[in-house]
């Protein structure tokens, strides 16, 4: 090897030792997902805002996990292995059970006695003795440290079990006490982190004092602080707002009260994020709902219901999305209507047999053309292996024109006497009528058409809708019924079920 090269690759290892994203070398992780599974990987690349890039132990592959894909305790240790120490502290969450009985009462803490006919649950220092004959309900739930253990007992235990030795061990029990609201713990932590090593975060550890300093001193406001927190944790935003703005009207010469400004931006930052989430979710839980409710009135006729869930249908979903979610109609209303809100997972809705009852070629065929979406296509056994949604179309078009063509010569022909004639069955002939199969059918056949008909008609539904049509299960979408006469010849009849359309129009929707 030249000189020349010798000295390239001592530059390039140089370089890739000091490299920003490069990982302290061979660190190996057990990293927890919120998926619920775990793997162990060497990491080979850390970036402080996104994730990991690691080889796994097991199999040799290549993985990138962001921090969000992980626990938020192992997101935490990852960061803070790699020199990473964010300015704000997480919540500290920890194990418990919400129980609920008989009379409807909840409480929530942790088991700390158990027998065979009673318990004993701990919230903080209160303690409360339960007769298992009247619980209703016993459930785990993940809550913030805060609201079920004493902080003071919990900092106890996790100093033993960190053991701090380094100026980085002293920060983290300092951040980790920032969570439990322990200010003075704080102090003294980073005073030691300090003590250890004078260069390490220095400016950082400068300001967390001076907070934690003003915190000790404004005891009441800074413990109404804390509490506004732990309920915007728990999604209850309004509260947590609600509790701000009065603290801020009533002492707006408050030291704390840049402390509240910045958390208020927070909330509402998180409130706003987490609206536009629950909104949509549970906007099609309603939608079934709504439609199950309507099909369940057994008086309605087609035309009747399909009416109320065009006209009323938003309007009922909105309210009940919002008094779920204990928000305003008009918020609702808005991340409904906004083009460019979340997509919720596929959804679908079928009109099924019942798509002859609408009136128009127009209609059955709505975004078929353009999205060009056959969902099924007819069995080549059933002798029409050559067609495409041209002819599904083209039928569709003849028959519906064949229908208004006899209702015009029967219009005409009113009252004139005509003489019978032999003729084969019609589509008019088919069995049954729209009214009769709406009232035949069954109540989750009626929820999907309603379903569908709401798709179809309302507009902001209808912007995130794909059209498809699936063959009719009865005709294999050939549109007709053959068999053999007792002549043995070849005979057909028009399909009862589709009417001779040969497809059911399905819709997809999020």
């Amino acid at each position: 090897m030249t000189c020349r090269s010798k000295l390239l690759s001592v530059l390039l290892l140089v370089a890739a030792a000091w490299s920003p994203g490069r990982a302290e070398e061979g660190k190996t992780e057990v990293v927890r997902l919120k998926v619920g599974t775990e793997v162990v990987v060497d990491i080979l690349e850390f970036d402080e805002a996104k994730g990991i890039t690691g080889r796994r132990v097991d199999d040799g592959a290549l993985l990138e996990i962001r921090f969000e894909q992980m626990l938020a305790e192992d997101a935490r240790r990852i960061r803070a292995g790699q020199g990473f120490l964010p300015d704000e502290p997480e919540p500290v969450l920890v194990e418990a059970v919400k129980v609920k009985l008989v009379g409807g009462q909840e409480f929530t803490g942790r088991i700390v006695e158990q027998g065979t006919t009673s318990f004993k649950l701990r919230r903080g220092v209160q303690t409360w003795d339960f007769q298992r004959a009247g619980v209703r309900s016993i459930t785990p739930v993940q809550v913030d440290a805060l609201e079920v253990l004493d902080s003071e007992q919990y900092y106890a235990e996790e100093l033993a079990r960190r053991n701090p030795q380094t100026a980085l061990e002293h920060y983290n029990v300092a951040l980790f006490c920032e969570s439990l609201q322990l200010w003075a713990r704080v102090k003294e932590h980073l005073a030691q982190s300090l003590t250890l090593d004078p260069a390490f975060k220095a400016d950082i550890i400068d300001g967390k004092v001076k907070r934690a300093t003003l915190r000790i001193e404004s005891g009441e406001d800074s413990a109404l602080l804390g509490k506004a927190q732990r309920l915007a944790q728990r999604d209850q935003y309004d509260a947590a707002l609600a509790m701000i703005d009065e603290f801020l009207q009533k002492k707006p010469g408050s030291a704390l009260r840049p402390e509240f400004d910045k958390q208020r931006k927070a909330i509402g930052q998180q409130r706003e994020k987490w609206l536009k989430q629950q909104v949509i979710v549970h906007f099609f839980n309603f939608a079934e709902r709504v439609a199950r409710q309507i099909a369940a009135e057994k008086e309605a006729s087609l035309q009747q219901s399909r009416q109320r869930i065009e006209v009323e249908g938003t309007t009922q979903i909105i309210e009940a999305t919002a008094k779920w979610l204990k928000v305003k109609p008009e918020e609702v209303q808005k991340e409904w209507e906004n083009p460019a809100r979340n997509k919720a997972s596929m959804h679908y809705a079928n009109y099924g047999a019942g798509t002859f009852t609408l009136d128009s070629v127009e209609a059955v065929q709505d975004g078929l053309s353009e999205q060009g979406d056959l969902v099924a296509k007819p069995d080549p056994a059933a002798g029409n292996a050559g067609a495409d949604q041209g002819d599904y179309l083209d039928k569709i078009k003849k028959i519906l024109e064949q229908k208004r063509k006899e209702a015009e010569e029967a219009a005409k022909n009113k009252g004139k006497k005509k003489a019978p004639e032999k003729r084969g069955p019609e589509i008019a002939d088919v069995p049954p009528t729209a009214d009769e199969w709406w009232a035949a059918a069954s109540s989750d056949e009626k929820v999907q058409y309603l379903l569908a008909w709401w798709v179809d008609h309302d507009p902001f539904a209808k912007q995130f809708r794909r059209v498809a049509a699936t063959a009719c299960p009865q005709c294999s979408g050939e549109g007709v019924i053959r068999f053999f006469d007792r002549g043995g010849d070849n005979k057909l009849v028009p399909c009862s079920r589709c009417k001779s359309l040969g497809i059911d129009r399905a819709l997809r929707y999020q």
